[in-house]
């Protein structure tokens, strides 16, 4: 579900989005490993091919990412110690790189993912990741608290292995810098979110809004762009050359729903409405409706996965959404 942004709201809402802390965290990869992005850039050239036709995979697989890291010095530490250490701080690099190439920064809006929030699944379908809009993008969610510890947000990374397994690895970053990344997500069937804790409910939650079908998604600066998978390449005298972004890309998650919520807040909760039941103005909760698509036993039968918002019933009085004009302090506020 796709809107249009007016330039004026963009802006506003563009200045209540910071990416500081996000490009600190990579630029602090520059620094301890000089080079890095070119041996990246070189890897892939070296491997595109084969990873595609064997994977259908347009980025580097952890096989790859491997061999890159170890030629530095500063990784060499870490991956003689201990499996469990070893595999964290891979995943760290990885979601940290890949990232780099697309800046994709998603923010959820405060009233929805407080609306959201109150609908968590019991069970996710592992292959639904599999449509994660981009291989790595960093999602600013409010409400993320940890051990009494607000977080600004977290990165989530497709990452593939050899074997051509797909794997989803969340990286956390707080005000003090980049977190130890939570276990990958092995591919089970489904993932029971009730043995996890809170906020990896939310966390994994945020990402199946992502992933379902028709995800309230709006770029800040062009309304017509669309998320996608794939690394940009440059074209340039040279040759063909991968570049990140100048500036990141910022995606606005939930606006129109939470422009509903705040304007029924304000104008219809719990009043009578002047209709002929004469019942008082409610809320039907948001739910998560799955279906079957494709023709039964076939392997491209998948399951699809929809959030339907709540609805307003009853509301006293209605107009079209609109931004509100606090929305730049709210955003700040998230």
């Amino acid at each position: 579900m796709f809107s249009k942004i007016s330039n004026g709201q963009a802006k506003k809402i563009d200045n209540g989005i910071s990416s500081k802390i996000p490009l600190d965290a990579v630029n602090e990869i520059s620094r301890s490993m000089p080079g890095i992005w070119r041996e990246i850039e070189e890897k892939y050239w070296e491997v595109r091919d084969i990873n595609i036709s064997r994977h259908s995979f347009y980025f580097l697989t952890d096989y790859d990412w491997l061999n890159v890291f170890s030629k530095f010095s500063s990784t060499r530490v870490w991956m003689c110690a201990d499996p469990i250490k070893r595999y964290k701080d891979l995943s760290k690099l990885i979601a940290l790189c890949t990232w780099r190439y697309k800046q994709s920064i998603y923010s959820f809006d405060a009233d929805f993912a407080e609306m959201f929030l109150e609908s968590i699944p019991k069970k996710i379908p592992m292959d639904a990741f599999k449509k994660l809009p981009e291989l790595s993008l960093y999602i600013k969610m409010p409400y993320l608290i940890i051990d009494n510890a607000s977080f600004d947000g977290f990165w989530v990374t497709q990452i593939q292995n050899e074997s051509g397994v797909l794997n989803i690895s969340i990286l956390l970053l707080s005000d003090d810098g980049v977190k130890d990344c939570m276990e990958r997500i092995s591919p089970d069937a489904f993932i029971n979110l009730r043995d996890y804790p809170t906020h990896i409910q939310h966390m994994l939650s945020a990402i199946y809004y992502l992933c379902s079908e028709q995800p309230e998604i709006n770029n800040v600066s062009n309304s017509r762009k669309r998320p996608n998978r794939y690394i940009d390449v440059t074209s340039t005298r040279h040759g063909d050359r991968l570049f990140p972004p100048a500036k990141p890309t910022y995606w606005l998650i939930g606006v129109e729903t939470g422009e509903k919520v705040r304007h029924y807040r304000m104008n219809g909760a719990g009043k009578r409405s002047t209709n002929f039941n004469g019942r008082r103005s409610h809320v039907r909760r948001a739910h998560w409706n799955h279906y079957w698509h494709g023709p039964r036993d076939s392997k491209h039968r998948e399951l699809v996965a929809q959030w339907l918002p709540a609805q307003f019933v009853n509301e006293v009085i209605y107009k079209e959404p609109r931004f509100a004009d606090n929305y730049e302090d709210a955003m700040l506020a998230a």
